[in-house]
């Protein structure tokens, strides 16, 4: 079995600009590694897209994760909210005295959709030691990525 690269990404097919770089380097990596693509954008997948895919034995993994500020009052929020990562945000924002509700809800709701995407990844992808993420903007997925790999080291 190869090593696998997973790579997480916002929106499938990638946008024109992203397509240019990182579908060549997908071509040239699927030869090499099992690919993984998880993605919570992939509504507007066209047959290209899909055989794009296909061609290079890439499988793409859903992920519905996308949450709005009005429905995560639950246990999840809670952890957030007493999180490191959360603490330092909000002391850094109080500090400052600048949009202070605007970039609390915005910053909360950040993290915790990272701390969701960490939960869903490990009840829905089977982490193997020689795994290898990937994800190339630094969005809340990613924050998920490092979570994770603080949980498992």
């Amino acid at each position: 079995m190869n090593r696998r690269i997973v790579f997480i990404s916002h929106i499938y097919p990638y946008g024109i600009g992203e397509k240019m770089f990182v579908c060549p380097e997908l071509n040239i990596l699927a030869q090499k590694y099992d690919i993984k693509l998880i993605s919570s954008g992939t509504e507007n997948c066209s047959d290209n897209d899909l055989n794009f895919l296909s061609k290079n034995s890439i499988e793409l993994k859903k992920y519905e994760g996308d949450v709005s500020i009005n429905n995560i009052l639950n246990k999840r929020a809670l952890r957030v909210a007493k999180s490191e990562i959360f603490k330092k945000e909000f002391l850094d924002i109080i500090h400052e005295r600048k949009q202070i509700f605007t970039r609390l809800k915005t910053s909360f709701k950040f993290v915790y959709d990272g701390f969701r995407f960490a939960e869903w990844l490990e009840a829905n992808y089977e982490i193997s030691d020689g795994d290898v993420f990937y994800s190339y903007w630094y969005y809340s997925r990613a924050l998920g990525l490092a979570i994770l790999k603080d949980r498992h080291p």
